[in-house]
C-alpha cells in the first residue's frame, strides 16, 4: 500500500491525494479508487495487478518484474513462474 499526493496548486492545479498500490507485473502506481474498479489479483506471487496486466496474465501468465529484469539483461530466470491458470479477479 502507498500514499501518492499530486500538488499541482503552484500552477493552478489543485491538491489530489489517494491511497494506491503497485503492479508487481509492471511496477505501475495504481489508486485505490481505481483498483477497487479495475484491478486484479495473482495468486502466484500473491500480490496486486493492474488491468492491463491481469488481462495479459489470462494469454501469457504470470511475470513479476524482477523475472522480466533478468530477461532483460540476458539472464535466466531463477526459477520457473507459474502459468495463465489459478488467476482470478
Amino acid at each position: 500500500m502507498a500514499y501518492v499526493m499530486n500538488d499541482n496548486r503552484a500552477s493552478g492545479g489543485i491538491l489530489d491525494e489517494h491511497d494506491a498500490v503497485t503492479c508487481c507485473h509492471c511496477q505501475a502506481i495504481v489508486p485505490i479508487r481505481k483498483y477497487v474498479k479495475q484491478g486484479g489479483w495473482c495468486y502466484n506471487c500473491d500480490a496486486t495487478v493492474c488491468w492491463p496486466c491481469y488481462n495479459r496474465m489470462q494469454t501469457e501468465g504470470c511475470a513479476p518484474f524482477m523475472r522480466q529484469v533478468e530477461i532483460a539483461l540476458g539472464g535466466t530466470p531463477r526459477k520457473l513462474w507459474g502459468s495463465a491458470k489459478g488467476v482470478a479477479l
